[in-house]
């Protein structure tokens, strides 16, 4: 697999804000002089946020649903609303989100925002300073978002849903309904935070550890092939279940246990892959140490997600091996490989 481009929340502004505690200017495009009462607290309350103190806090995590305008090409399954239709439709799914409205179905049915495959809708995470390295496709700089996303962030509580109105300099792609995650909510996304459900989830964990702890062979290519159960996405054909993170590592340890026990791993990557299946046999991929060997045959090692190389050069020839979720180093869930060369 390929590794996905960092996407950049939204749209990346030259300016990024003063973040001075003051009322956004007031948006330059003409609105109409009556609203509804849902737009006018939307206003409001975007305002009022944006006023606040902001909090002292090093890291913010956010989950946000953006109604674009006048953005071309950010959702090609949306269409470009007038600004009003915008405005109108962010007040509304404002109201639905602080009434306690399952907040993923909002990003998934409505954000026009990229969603980052294998993590939760419309999830990213802010950080303070300097980025280390290694953090994965939804960890960002606070200054690479839109100004008054990350200034919203740096001031909504735990768990509190916020709005932010569009405006030409600090948030030009359009209207936000945004929320801070809490931190238990943080930690549920990815279930190694807490003791194994069953006994074949422990045994997928510790094997998935013990895999890792093996020195590197240095081979300078490796074939393998590929079983992907992934996290909030389905299959490149769109068939299979979306999976929540339990659901996920629950099929992942089902999966492990049969391809340990010896099952045809062909038979399995058809079955359960939400990868694309592709070779002979299915889910091949040929990798290859030196990048500059890599072609459209073979791919460079430092190309794909850096567990799924990680593991292909601690396997041995037919041995087969577990990856375990992370958010840097396998984003998209839990990978389960077969070294063929």
């Amino acid at each position: 697999m390929k590794r996905w481009l960092i996407l950049l929340l939204g749209l990346l502004v030259a300016a990024c804000g003063s973040g001075f505690n003051h009322p956004p200017p007031p948006n330059a495009t003409p609105r109409p002089d009556s609203v509804s009462a849902e737009v006018q607290s939307f206003r409001d309350d975007a305002v009022a946020l944006q006023r606040r103190p902001e909090l002292d806090l090093e890291r913010a995590t956010i989950q946000y649903v953006l109604v674009a305008t006048g953005v071309i090409g950010i959702s090609a399954d949306k269409p470009d609303l007038p600004l009003h239709d915008a405005e109108q439709l962010a007040a509304e799914l404002y109201v639905k989100a602080k009434g306690g409205e399952d907040f993923d179905k909002l990003v998934l049915t409505h954000s026009y925002g990229h969603l980052v495959q294998g993590q939760r809708p419309g999830t990213f995470t802010l950080l303070r300073g300097e980025l280390p390295p290694n953090l994965g496709p939804a960890t960002f700089q606070r200054e690479q978002e839109e100004p008054a996303v990350w200034r919203a962030a740096w001031r909504l509580q735990p768990g509190e849903v916020g709005a932010i109105e569009k405006h030409e300099k600090d948030a030009n792609s359009g209207y936000y309904v945004i929320r801070r995650l809490p931190d238990e909510e943080i930690r549920k996304d990815n279930p190694a935070n807490f003791p194994p459900a069953d006994e074949a989830i422990k045994t997928l964990r510790e094997d998935a550890a013990a895999l890792m702890q093996r020195p590197e062979h240095g081979a300078a290519r490796v074939k393998v092939q590929h079983l992907l159960i992934a996290r909030y996405m389905s299959d490149p054909e769109g068939r299979k279940q979306r999976l929540s993170p339990a659901e996920a590592e629950a099929l992942a340890a089902k999966v492990w246990a049969r391809a340990k026990a010896g099952e045809s791993f062909d038979a399995l990557v058809r079955e359960y892959t939400y990868d694309a299946i592709k070779g002979d046999p299915p889910g091949t991929y040929l990798m290859v140490a030196d990048k500059e060997q890599a072609n459209q045959f073979q791919y460079a090692r430092d190309g794909m997600i850096p567990s799924f190389g990680d593991a292909a050069w601690r396997l041995e020839v037919n041995e087969v091996g577990v990856i375990l979720y992370d958010s840097a180093k396998s984003w998209y869930g839990y990978h389960t490989i077969k070294r063929i060369e």
